[in-house]
């Protein structure tokens, strides 16, 4: 039997006996962990967009209506592509018909008057030089000269007024030409038309949107980037482009333009906006037979890496084997069945691979399994699996 004042050690050894044998048994197992090998290859340094950046055309045009009318047809269909100058979109003509008709009319009658006060005022010239010679010789009288001075002033701005009135006939000519022209909606350019804003039988007034149309031979990816970031970037520099359709596939451009503003869409998240312009000459930039990257359509969404440096041929391992201590680079490499700590030193780096400048050799297993708090110092370690050769 045991004494009461007893129980309390007794409980104490029991729990130590229990920890005792629990620690000697995990020490007794090796932990399974994954590895990946030392490699060399090319790595890089880059800028990665806050967000997917977005397809879109160097040029676009936004075709409106400058006049009330009817649609009267649509000649095409969202996604369809159009020439230069097609006609995309008819409106009721019969009004611009009437207008440009008394514009016309209108002109014509202003240019027969001035051709009447251009005679008249001829007529005027020629009685005024008359009146003047018979006023030298005594014939006529200095009222009757007065009278035929004044009378060629008022000849002669009859026909000031008149030539006014005609040329601005002759704009109204020409402006209800352009308004019967455009009832005519056409397109500015070879391209594909994005979206239509109207249906056949519709009213449209000044400034209603009727359709888009973008040129999408020249494309370039929108792209925000941190503003924290917006230093590094320059022009001219290359950038990987990785669609969302294939996210198998790298292609690569060239930074053509970089927005001087800041977006304060959010507090904590302030962006500026670069643009990609596809490296036709890229061997990624696979081309269709139309000279355009075939891949890129327009809307596409493709995430962004700015290159900023880029070193071949260095040994580099995966970014998230790395352990940051103290301001020191660690790995944990796996030698002889233990997990061995090593301090390396780094150089260039992105979220998937850095490059080690010291402290590895080629070859060598570094542990990426590092979630396990156990796998540390010193610690039995067999190797589940090898990781998948990291890309540069």
């Amino acid at each position: 039997m045991i004494l009461p004042r007893h129980k309390a050690l007794f409980a104490t050894l029991l729990v130590l006996a229990v920890l005792a044998y629990l620690f000697l048994s995990r020490s007794g197992s090796a932990i399974p962990v994954r590895v990946a090998a030392v490699q060399r290859g090319p790595v890089v340094s880059t800028i990665t967009s806050t967000t997917s950046g977005s397809v879109e055309p160097r040029a676009s045009a936004s075709l409106s209506a400058e006049f009330i009318a009817r649609v009267m047809e649509k000649r095409v269909q969202e996604g369809q592509r159009v020439r230069a100058g097609e006609v995309l979109v008819t409106l009721d003509p019969e009004e611009r018909k009437e207008e440009l008709a008394a514009a016309v009319a209108g002109r014509a009658a202003a240019r027969a008057r001035l051709a009447q006060a251009v005679a008249k005022r001829k007529e005027a010239e020629r009685e005024l030089r008359r009146t003047e010679a018979l006023y030298q010789q005594r014939v006529l009288s200095r009222r009757l000269l007065d009278a035929a001075v004044l009378e060629a002033k008022v000849s002669a701005r009859g026909v000031e007024e008149a030539q006014a009135t005609a040329s601005e006939l002759d704009r109204r000519v020409a402006v209800s030409r352009i308004r019967h022209d455009k009832a005519e909606v056409k397109s500015p350019f070879d391209g594909i038309v994005t979206e239509i804003h109207i249906d056949e039988g519709d009213t449209v007034t000044i400034g209603s949107k009727i359709l888009e149309v973008a040129d999408d031979s020249r494309t370039h990816v929108a792209a925000p980037i941190d503003e924290i970031d917006a230093a590094k970037v320059r022009l001219e520099q290359r950038a990987r482009l990785i669609p969302d359709a294939y996210p198998d596939q790298v292609f690569y451009g060239r930074v053509y333009e970089i927005s001087p503003i800041v977006s304060t869409g959010t507090e904590t998240n302030r962006t500026i906006q670069i643009k990609v312009a596809l490296d036709r000459d890229d061997p990624g930039g696979t081309q269709d037979e139309s000279g355009g990257i075939g891949a890129f359509k327009l809307g596409m969404s493709v995430d962004v890496e700015v290159i900023l440096a880029q070193n071949d041929s260095v040994l580099y391992v995966p970014t998230f084997a790395v352990i940051e201590r103290s301001g020191k680079k660690f790995v944990l490499t796996a030698e002889g069945g233990r997990a061995r700590e090593r301090e390396i030193v780094t150089g260039l780096s992105n979220w998937e691979t850095s490059e080690v400048t010291s402290g590895l050799s080629e070859g060598e297993l570094v542990i990426t399994s590092l979630n396990d708090k156990s796998v540390r110092e010193g610690a039995r370690v067999s190797v589940e699996e090898s990781g998948e050769k990291p890309g540069g």
